[in-house]
């Protein structure tokens, strides 16, 4: 009987081990992007919605920090994205940095033809 329990142990995955493995992998990756920079930190907070960020946005403690809030979004993204974590709720949905992303390509393309067009206009 004891061996059969055994045996049925052994071939079963054990989920919450996996799980504690996991969430063990997330804690060590956040211990050590938070020693590395203040932004790193926030970043990280952010990403797992840590009970410090309410309240805040990433605009007021990047003025804090005197970097930009991309700098702090994209802290958060890489902390998510290097171990498998969706975005928290103070994040852009994937979806939504993709379509983010796209508007400022459009937008950059756009002053480029117009700066063409000035300088072209300019030359002549």
């Amino acid at each position: 009987m004891n061996s059969e329990l055994h045996d049925i142990a052994e071939e079963q995955p054990n989920v919450y081990r996996e799980c504690a493995q996991a969430m063990l992998r997330v804690l060590h990756a956040a211990i050590a992007a938070t020693s590395e920079s203040q932004v790193k930190a926030w970043g990280v907070m952010f990403a797992v919605s840590h009970p410090y960020c309410m309240g805040k946005s990433m605009s007021e403690i990047a003025a804090r920090l005197k970097v930009s809030r991309a700098s702090i979004s994209n802290a958060a993204t890489e902390f998510c994205k290097a171990n498998n974590l969706p975005p928290s709720t103070y994040m852009k949905s994937e979806d939504a940095q993709d379509s983010s992303r796209q508007a400022r390509i459009q937008l950059i393309k756009r002053h480029e033809e117009r700066t063409t067009k000035r300088n072209s206009a300019t030359n002549h």
